[in-house]
This record gives structure tokens, sequence and C-alpha cells, in this order.
């Protein structure tokens, strides 16, 4: 079977991207202090536990059982609806981990970088890195021996069709997309990490949560309804890039803004103890 070396190379790519930036982002943030991995595996906690075990389960209970008219008006719902309820969730997930999992001693500007990356590194290990290993391993196996293939004999006969058709029709270049996505998105939440901690920081933990709610809101609602529109893919890559954008300007903002507040509070802190 003939399958487009570009089709593995972008898939390799991808993988890359999901596993590489959260391993580099640790090994620069891991010299700053020893705490960064308790955080790093705090942000994975509340992305598995809040997603993977409490809202997709439960999106999808909703979806196999509503019986939704095919309107624009119910697909502009429903793309709020996915888009609130993925900010609420993944929020109380990083607010709670935050607060529960990070005590007041490590807080701090890099343990809130530390978060987002284990956030994001695991949500895009999850949904496109692991993926795309098993996609390069069938894809390397068709091209060699054709439907023979061991791991592909696994799959039941519809299953085997989808990865056929896939591998044979897809334009290369989207394997690609899925990788640079799921960076993009790591980018966004440390952004939306470090906004937090910021929160957490200054215990305006209330207002806070809702500035993170409300642009994750806005970030998924519109890639949803651009989907729904037939949008191009690189328009959607441009939405989700400005955003990205964004969160390293808030990223590079907010160690200064961070590590100035905690001196201000250290400073009245030992001010107090000594009588003034």
């Amino acid at each position: 079977m003939t399958i487009s070396v570009n089709i593995i190379l972008n898939m390799a790519f991808s993988v890359v991207i999901c596993f590489g930036i959260p391993i580099i982002g640790m090994v620069i943030v891991s010299k700053k202090s020893k705490y960064m991995v308790g955080a790093f595996i705090a942000g994975c906690i509340s992305f598995f536990v809040m997603q993977i075990l409490i809202r997709i389960p439960l999106v999808q209970l909703v979806m196999m059982n509503a019986d939704f008219k095919d309107t624009w008006l119910t697909k502009i719902a429903i793309a709020v609806i996915l888009g609130l309820t993925a900010a609420l969730f993944e929020t109380a997930g990083r607010l709670a981990s935050m607060k529960w999992l990070i005590t007041d001693k490590r807080a701090g500007y890099y343990t809130a970088v530390a978060h987002g990356l284990g956030h994001g590194g695991i949500e895009a290990a999850l949904f496109v890195g692991i993926n795309y290993i098993i996609y390069i391993v069938i894809a390397i196996g068709l091209a060699r021996v054709g439907t023979d293939a061991k791991l592909f004999s696994l799959f039941g006969a519809t299953q085997q069709q989808v990865l056929i058709e896939m591998f044979t029709e897809t334009n290369p270049i989207l394997f690609l997309v899925g990788g640079l996505e799921r960076g993009m998105v790591i980018l966004f939440h440390v952004g939306m990490s470090v906004i937090m901690m910021t929160g957490i920081i200054k215990k305006q933990a209330g207002r806070y949560f809702l500035y993170v709610v409300g642009i994750h809101t806005l970030l998924d609602t519109t890639t949803v309804i651009l989907g729904y529109l037939g949008a191009n893919y690189w328009l959607i890559e441009v939405f989700v890039g400005l955003f990205a954008v964004l969160s390293i300007f808030i990223v590079w903002s907010g160690e200064k803004t961070l590590e100035d507040h905690l001196e201000t509070t250290d400073e009245a802190e030992e001010a107090v103890k000594e009588g003034y």
C-alpha cells in the first residue's frame, strides 16, 4: 500500500511538538526551583480528572441521549455550551490543584508555568501525541506489508477502512496542523495558569477565575463555530495562534507581576513579625 512519507514525517513532527514543548519547558523551569515536578504533576492531574474522568463522559452521555434540532441556533448553543463547560471544568481543576497541591511556600511564577506545561502537555499527549505514535506504527506497517500488518489486523473491518482512508485520502499537512495547534494550546494553558496563580497570590482568586473562564470560553466556542462554518483550517489555526501570542505576553509579563507581589508580601510579613 502506498502511503505518503509526508504523512509519517508530519505525524512524527507533531509528536515531537506534543512531547517536546512540555519536556523542554520543564528542563528550563526546573533550573529555577526544585518544586517544578510537583507543579507539573498537579497540572496533569487537574486536566485528567476534570476532563477525562468527569466532563467528557458527561458530555458524551448528554449528546447520546439528547434530540437536538439541526438548526444554526442549536449549533451555536452547542458551541457555547461546549466552550463554557470546558472552560469551567478546566479552570476549576486549575484553581483546585493550585490551592490544594501547591503549598503557599511553593506558589509562584515558575510553579504556575510548570502547572500550565503539565495541563497542556497531558492534553496534547492524550489527544494527539499518543494517537499519532500508534498511527505512525500502523502507517509504516501498511506501507511495508500491507493489510497483513500485525497492529492493523487488531482493528475491526470498519476501523480498518477508516484508517486506510485517513492515510490515503487526507491532506498530509493536516497531520502537521494537529501538532502545531497542540503546541499553541500548550502555550495557552501556561498563560492561563499564570493568570490563575496571580489571582491566588493576590488573594483575588474569584476575579481571576472569571478572567480565565472568559478567555477560555471565547477560544473554544469560536473555534467550534468556525468549524461549523466550514472555515479553512489555516484560519482556525491563525485564530488559535492569536491566543497563543496573548499567552506568551501574559507569561512574559507575569514573571515581574508575580515576583514583585511576592517580594512585597514577604516584606510585609517580616515587618509584622518584627513588630512594625
